[in-house]
């Protein structure tokens, strides 16, 4: 019994072991807005827009937040679509915002929700045009990310 429960203790270490992540590394996605368009109407004046840049936007597994905004148990839902059929879902003309989003171009999708229900902030969208680089809609304008 002794040795069996030895073995089997030894085996749970094991396994946690394997499991951990290496020290130095981080789950969190840390975006941070560098530039904004505004390509229809939009509730924000370029300034207020611009007072957006260097703001950061940063989610992980057990939280999400944007300045102030946050939420508790985050999960994110993922997708690949066409851009121009989101530009369109978002009523505006495709290449509108820059070669960084060519028409023709595909992206994925990363819907955040908190704790089940919809999350109502910026960065609860994101549209990812590259590992590195994003858009997130909020009040008419898309902030342009960068992932650091």
């Amino acid at each position: 019994m002794t040795k069996r429960f030895a073995m089997l203790s030894g085996m749970a270490l094991l396994g946690a072991l394997s499991c951990a992540r290496p020290s130095g590394t981080s789950s969190v996605e840390h975006w941070v807005v560098v530039g904004h368009h505004a390509p229809g109407i939009s509730a924000m004046t370029d300034a207020e827009a611009a007072q957006w840049h260097g703001r950061s936007i940063d989610l992980g597994p057990d939280l999400a937040f944007v300045g102030t905004d946050s939420c508790d148990h985050p999960m994110y839902a993922s997708r690949r679509a066409p851009a121009d059929s989101v530009l369109m879902a978002f009523q505006i003309a495709p290449g509108s915002l820059g070669p960084t989003l060519p028409p023709g171009a595909t992206v994925t999708l990363t819907e955040v929700t908190c704790a089940g229900e919809t999350w109502y902030s910026a960065g609860a969208l994101l549209i990812k045009t590259s590992p590195t680089h994003a858009f997130t809609p909020w009040e008419g304008v898309f902030f342009e990310l960068e992932k650091r």
